[in-house]
């Protein structure tokens, strides 16, 4: 048996998946920071009366979100079992 072509295809999803994990996780703080601000920003304007937030539309709206992100299904090859930990390991590196 050859393992060659198996290798291979760990490797690139190891890279990628690194790569990958690398990325999305620096997009990952400037997102949370801009959305942090944003949060703090619409609860200063409903402690001081300007707005109203509706909080049983917020949970529903947040709880079909994750119900429909719960149910997607993806299968996984060689390059997305080598993808795995590289995007482990670029996570903890960004």
């Amino acid at each position: 048996m050859d393992v060659g072509p198996l290798v291979g295809d760990l490797a690139v999803g190891g890279i990628s998946g690194w790569c990958a994990g690398y990325f999305i996780k620096k997009v990952a703080k400037v997102v949370a920071f801009i959305l942090g601000g944003y949060t703090m920003s619409l609860y200063l304007l409903a402690r001081q009366g300007i707005i109203t937030i509706h909080g049983d539309k917020l949970e529903s709206l947040f709880s079909s979100f994750l119900s429909r992100s719960s149910s997607i299904v993806t299968t996984i090859g060689l390059i997305g079992a080598g993808a795995v930990p590289g995007f482990y390991i670029g996570w903890r590196s960004g």
